[in-house]
């Protein structure tokens, strides 16, 4: 056997070896990492869900907590638990206290919040806030018959959480439902219980796959679950209670299956939600495949590369020569440094793969300045991107919140905490289309608030375009920079239209508006900045700095530019009534003295 088939075989065998090791320590780590994401992901889930249902407790007892701080709520209940002496004073007073009660328990945020509010007495007095059609109540129902009374012995002026149990007023229709109840401190002044429907409760939970399974506990006792499957749910119950497993615990059982609790510490309820997925064999098939192949590749390439190396190591001379001839600058990578006999052809050899080595770590860092320098220009411009709508916001905010308890502050403040998680998510640069859009449509709700019938919007971009990427808030800014300065010194009502197609040569978005429009020479210096900042891009690699609210539609331009480059072009053309920035991409590129 030749020298070069001995190298080959020896180094196979250490290929060989170190790629099963390799291939183990990969494969054990990404399993580990994808159990560990696993847990946290139930763990994530199962604290917002705590969040969520420590809320929906607090609004039920928050209710009842209304209803008895209500002077002419608690008189009319002393009326009712006593019915009154007299047949005059049962017809008069009677009623009146059963009207009071009736229209305080059909409040519209109780009815829509809630299956319903009742409130029952030992007299067998009994009133509902939904006693409709719908969702009548039997005022005939003997209280003494509920079951769930005997768990509120001894707990006069406290809150009794009940689990899911059939609704005691409705059971023709058979709604599951969970109960904040509460004793009325007295003599015998009755029951206040509010219902939350167990289908309303399921409607918050959002799983992470179908195999999720959640359960709410207080003590051993079960007041809400996901799961219809008994043994499943007795299995679970009986794990976590033997465990005694307190807030934040995450485990794997023997089998593969996740449980994760979150505990709510003001009622003592435990939030536990059980992933029935064999995480071990789910992290196993994702893992083994990709290592696998990586495996190989890496044997492969490897002994590829002894295979040429052992061809070449017996022809020094011609290996320098053709190494020599073919380097490019482009190209500066070398393979293993062979140890040649010959001392000044050796030391030649050396040499030049010293000097290869320098030249690549030169172009290598290099290119890493041109990368990092192309990144801060993009992280300065998205910066840059006009702020001011949000002050604005939390100023109508403020006046409806001043002047009156409006629903329509819980509107407003959902679509702005939406607006705030997009547009302060840094790690990510760029978004799709439909999720500018999105934004987009919040932006426009927020300002609808603002101005009311005074502002008109409509929105008409196709769908094949959602999947574009382009910078975060470019839409918005050129929506802000047309509401902000296109109806100056005008009292009209505002209408901004955004459509968007895609075209043979690539696509368009175009935005109108119908303000006082904008002059030639605002536009021709708009033109003149959209072409300083291309040529500072492209040529002059330097950082591009503006003021913000400035130059919103020069900052649109630098940052679409940075993606599409001349492909990218930005029209901007004054119409009878306003003005359209339309902006896109013609794959031809090119761009004309009026268009960048």
């Amino acid at each position: 056997m030749n020298f070069q088939k001995r190298m080959v075989m020896a180094f196979s065998a250490l290929i060989l070896a170190a790629s099963v090791i390799f291939g183990f320590i990969y494969y054990t780590t990404l399993k580990n990492n994808y159990i560990e994401t696993e847990k946290n992901n139930l763990q994530t889930a199962a604290d917002n869900y705590a969040q969520q249902f420590a809320y929906t407790v607090g609004q039920m007892e928050e209710v009842i907590s209304q209803i008895l701080s209500n002077q002419e709520a608690l008189k009319a209940i002393q009326i009712l638990s006593h019915e009154g002496n007299s047949k005059k004073d049962k017809t008069y007073y009677y009623t009146e206290a059963r009207r009071t009660l009736r229209a305080l328990l059909n409040a519209d945020y109780y009815k829509k919040s809630f299956n319903r509010v009742v409130l029952f007495m030992q007299n067998g007095t009994v009133i509902s806030g939904t006693n409709y059609k719908y969702n009548p109540v039997d005022a005939q129902m003997d209280i003494n018959g509920i079951g769930w009374l005997d768990e509120l012995s001894g707990k006069r002026g406290k809150y009794v959480l009940l689990g899911m149990h059939q609704d005691d007023w409705d059971k023709e229709n058979g709604r599951l439902v969970i109960s904040a109840v509460k004793e009325i401190l007295g003599e015998n002044l009755g029951y206040l219980e509010v219902q939350k429907e167990v289908e309303a409760l399921d409607g918050l939970f959002v799983p992470g796959n179908d195999k999720w399974s959640l359960y709410v506990l207080q003590g051993e006792k079960l007041l809400y679950s996901s799961s219809k499957n008994v043994p499943e749910m007795a299995e679970i119950l009986e794990a976590v209670q033997e465990e005694s497993e307190g807030p934040g615990t995450r485990r794997m059982n023997s089998t593969g299956e996740l449980t994760a609790v979150s505990q709510i510490q003001s009622n003592q309820l435990r939030v536990v939600i059980a992933d029935h997925t064999l995480v071990s064999r789910e992290a196993m098939k994702k893992a083994f495949p990709f290592t696998a192949m990586i495996v190989i590749l890496m044997g492969t390439g490897l002994f590829a590369c002894i295979c040429f190396m052992s061809r070449h190591m017996v022809k020094p001379i011609r290996q320098l020569k053709q190494q020599m001839e073919q380097t490019d600058i482009e190209n500066m990578k070398v393979s293993e440094q062979v140890v040649i006999a010959d001392k000044e052809i050796g030391k030649l050899y050396d040499a030049y793969i010293h000097v290869l080595r320098k030249l690549e770590q030169s172009i290598r860092k290099e290119r890493l300045l041109s990368e990092l320098q192309q990144k801060a220009q993009f992280d300065l411009l998205q910066a840059q991107v006009n702020p001011h709508f949000l002050f604005n916001v939390l100023n109508v905010i403020s006046s409806r919140g001043a002047e009156a308890d409006d629903e329509v502050i819980c509107d407003i403040c959902s679509d702005l905490a939406q607006m705030l998680r997009y547009s302060t998510d840094v790690k990510e640069k760029r978004a799709r289309l439909e999720e500018e859009v999105h934004y987009l449509r919040l932006y426009l709700t927020l300002l609808k608030f603002r101005y009311e019938d005074m502002l008109e919007y409509r929105i008409n971009i196709e769908e094949p375009l959602y999947g574009l990427e382009i910078p975060k808030m470019v839409l918005q800014q050129i929506v802000e920079n047309s509401v902000a300065h296109g109806y100056q010194d005008v009292d009209r009502i505002k209408r901004i239209c955004v459509c968007g197609s895609r075209r043979p040569d690539g696509w368009i978005i175009q935005i109108r508006d119908n303000g006082t429009g904008m002059s030639k020479e605002k536009i021709q210096e708009i033109y003149a900045r959209c072409g300083e900042i291309r040529e500072a891009l492209s040529e002059k690699r330097s950082h591009v700095e503006m003021g913000i609210g400035g130059m919103g539609l020069v900052n649109t331009y630098a940052r679409l530019y940075q993606i599409y480059g001349e492909d990218f072009f930005m029209e901007i053309r004054t119409l009878a009534e306003g003005v359209e920035v339309a902006i896109g991409v013609r794959q031809q590129g090119g761009i004309s003295c009026t268009r960048y």
